[in-house]
Order: structure tokens, then sequence, then C-alpha cells
């Protein structure tokens, strides 16, 4: 005698809408409550999140600091060079040394830039040329890129990856 049993399929529990009724307001708070009470219950972690979150703030930041900009219209080097040797073509020169460009003002007031190769033989062969058709030149060795560039390049880098890296 077999016999066989007649299971009805369980029904599942019904979830109950905790949101029913709620304001937008008492959604947000709510919500905000449990980010807060995340937070509170690994607050190492919270810490080091928030850290690589700022790091990488910082870094790019550091990285629209150091990009170059210059103002006026962009010139070919070879263009930059026949301007400085045309009589009265450049009233006032300057050199960024970091970007490696020569920003140049001419007589009615336009101006002018070029980048030039991050060698010390064409900073010194601009230099020549322009003394030779002197022209007013200002060096500008841009100070506060060095120091800031290390920062960026190495040292952000570095610390992202350990505050980011931790689990």
């Amino acid at each position: 005698m077999a016999t066989t049993t007649n299971k009805k399929p369980q029904a599942k529990p019904k979830v109950q809408n905790t949101m029913k009724g709620k304001s937008v307001g008492r959604r947000i708070a709510d919500s905000l409550r449990g980010v807060v009470a995340a937070i509170a219950g690994r607050p190492l972690m919270s810490a080091l999140g928030f850290m690589a979150i700022l790091l990488l703030v910082l870094f790019f930041i550091g990285i629209s600091i150091l990009t170059p900009r210059s103002p006026g219209t962009e010139i070919s080097f070879s263009q930059a060079e026949n301007l400085i040797a045309t009589p009265n073509g450049v009233q006032q020169a300057t050199l960024l040394d970091q970007d490696a460009r020569l920003q140049l003002v001419t007589p009615t007031g336009q101006q002018l830039w070029t980048a030039y190769p991050t060698s010390n033989a064409y900073t010194s062969q601009l230099l020549t040329l322009l003394n030779k058709y002197k022209v007013s030149t200002v060096v500008n060795g841009q100070p506060g890129k060095v120091p800031l560039r290390f920062v960026v390049q190495f040292l952000l880098p570095i610390l992202i990856l350990v505050t980011g890296g931790t689990d």
C-alpha cells in the first residue's frame, strides 16, 4: 500500500513594503541613517575609503594644474623663429621652463605661443635668437611645478594604491 501525500506548495511569505506611506524626506532620512550606521560600524575602513576618494580628487586637481595653458594662438616653432627674426616682429617673449612653451606678444598686442622640445639645447638656442634680435625676454622657471609634478606622478598614486587597496 503506497500512500501518497498531496502536499500543497507553500506560499512565499509576503514582504511588506516599508516605504509605503513615507514621505520623500522621511525616505532620504532613513537612507542617510543607514549610511551613517554603516560608516559607524566600520570607522577605519570608512576613513580609508574617504582618504582614497580625497587623494583621487587631489590627483586630478594636480594633473589639471600641471597641464600647460597659454593665452593666444598656437603657432609652429619655425613660425615663431621667423617672427622673432623679423624686425619689430615680437615685442615681448616669455619662456615657460617647465611647460616648455614660448609665449610671444607682437607689437599689435597679439598673443602667440609655441611648444619647444624640453632640451637645454633648444632653450639655449631660443635665448640666443631672442638676444640676437633684442627681444625683451622673461624666463619663468615655474618653481612650484617641480614639487607638484613629483607629488602627482609618484607620491599620490602610491598613496591611492595603499588606501584604496585595503579590504
